[in-house]
């Protein structure tokens, strides 16, 4: 049996991190960094949405619809 056989029939998609214990650690931090940044913009654009008078409902299902969501 290969060493990751288990783990890619349980995941989705499989990465191997090279760099030592603490490697993928550091690749999450930096994934966590991107989601934090992303739901802040969304947040920010919302409000700008609302500022200009848009229906924010419709604005939300415009963009969760569309390229505009980073998900």
């Amino acid at each position: 049996m290969a060493p990751y056989a288990l783990l890619t029939e349980l995941s989705e998609k499989l990465y191997i991190i090279k760099g030592g214990c603490g490697a993928a650690s550091v690749v999450k931090m930096v994934n966590q960094l991107l989601a934090g940044v992303h739901i802040a913009s969304a947040a920010e654009a919302m409000a700008f949405g609302a500022r200009l008078g848009l229906n924010t409902r419709t604005l939300f299902d415009v963009i969760t619809s569309s390229r505009g969501t980073s998900w």
